[in-house]
């Protein structure tokens, strides 16, 4: 694709099917925003439950080193001198807060995998669609092109609205 007309072309097909499904597009950005907010709030109401459950490693980080809360998550830092020690502790600490955590480290790990597959997808959807495009009408493409954005999109609405309700569910066990 190294003809500069068949590339200008592709990305004039790409700004159109965009334009198109922009209603998707800001539909997932709304439900992303959405759901950010409420794991900043679950984040800090499970620091708590954190604190709570896992006191004995809490305290012994407290007094041996740092912990702060930053972009949205725990930084520890251990004294040099407690390092060894430390190592243990933060493990234990570790270990406790997945187990406070609800699941939910897991889930988004699992959440993802599952963004992470529909990317590949659609990529290898996109590789398929512009195999020889000289040969084909810019409405197969689009076509073509289209339908790959649409089974991202859709398929990252889903997960977005399986997090969401996830996060409503932590946020009542909480």
């Amino acid at each position: 694709m190294s003809n500069p007309n068949i590339q200008s072309r592709i990305e004039n097909l790409y700004k159109d099917v965009l334009g198109e499904l922009r209603y998707k597009i800001d539909s997932i950005e709304k439900v992303g925003r959405n759901f950010e907010q409420k794991i900043m709030d679950i984040q800090k109401r499970l620091f708590g439950v954190m604190k709570d459950n896992c006191k004995t490693q809490y305290e012994w980080i407290e007094q041996n080193g740092k912990i702060v809360e930053k972009d949205g998550g725990l930084h520890i830092e251990i004294k040099e001198e407690s390092r060894a020690e430390g190592q243990r502790y933060l493990e234990e600490f570790k270990e406790c807060a997945d187990k406070s955590s609800y699941g939910l480290r897991g889930y988004f790990d699992q959440m993802n995998e599952s963004q992470n597959k529909l990317y590949s997808d659609n990529e290898k959807c996109m590789v398929g669609c512009l195999q020889r495009p000289e040969e084909k009408s810019d409405e197969q493409l689009k076509m073509c092109i289209k339908s790959c954005f649409n089974e991202t999109f859709d398929g990252v609405e889903r997960i977005y609205s399986e997090v969401d309700v996830k996060l409503d569910d932590i946020n009542r066990r909480i």
